[in-house]
């Protein structure tokens, strides 16, 4: 099986099942953007990212525009939750750092999220738009 044809059919149920569990991902994380659904969002969308990567689709500018809008969307996710564990990080560790630095940080990690978040959803949106039989032709 050359790697670079679509017309496998277990090759497309695959990639179509990685989509189908990513664009599931996305509507969780979309109805309640939780750290836990972000994260496993990004987890999934990293995978489909990793299995078109791998595949190196190169005859199907479909498939390969849709590996680089996940690898984007992973990295957006992935920043994101970066931010989670620093936040998780300063609250635990709030001794070593005073209290108006510490509320300052704060409000600037949360800012950020916020706008990482609302540019994820807006490339999910766009990403995951097509049900999977029709995103894996």
């Amino acid at each position: 099986m050359n790697p670079d044809d679509l017309s496998s059919p277990t090759l497309r149920k695959s990639l179509r099942k990685s989509y189908g569990q990513a664009r599931s991902g996305f509507e969780n994380a979309k109805s309640r953007a939780t750290p836990t659904l972000l994260h496993d969002w990004r987890k999934k969308t990293k995978y489909l990212h990793n299995a078109i990567d791998i595949l190196g689709q190169r005859r199907a500018s479909k498939c390969r525009a849709l590996g680089r809008r996940a690898h984007r969307l992973g990295d957006q996710l992935g920043e994101e939750h970066d931010l989670v564990v620093l936040l998780q990080t300063l609250r635990d560790d709030s001794a070593a750092v005073p209290a108006s630095v510490r509320r300052d940080l704060t409000l600037a990690i949360s800012r950020r999220r916020y706008k990482l978040q609302k540019k994820a959803l807006r490339l999910g949106a766009k990403t995951y738009a097509w049900r999977p039989k029709k995103a894996i032709p």
